[in-house]
């Protein structure tokens, strides 16, 4: 699942841009907490994968 949700992620960054991205981010990890569990292993493979610019805290 974080996988997937980075690849999404990544894919709104190279299509939308960084604020889309953020706004993405927002959507998975700020506002549903349903997906918390996976925001570890993503923002891994975020910063891995040189998106790190898209993890927001807020």
């Amino acid at each position: 699942m974080s996988a997937y949700i980075t690849r999404n992620i990544e894919t709104v960054f190279d299509t939308q841009g960084q604020e889309a991205a953020q706004a993405r981010y927002r959507a998975w990890f700020i506002s549903t907490p349903l997906y918390t569990r996976y925001k570890a292993d993503a923002d891994a493979i975020l910063n891995t994968d040189g998106y790190g610019t898209c993890i927001v805290t807020a």
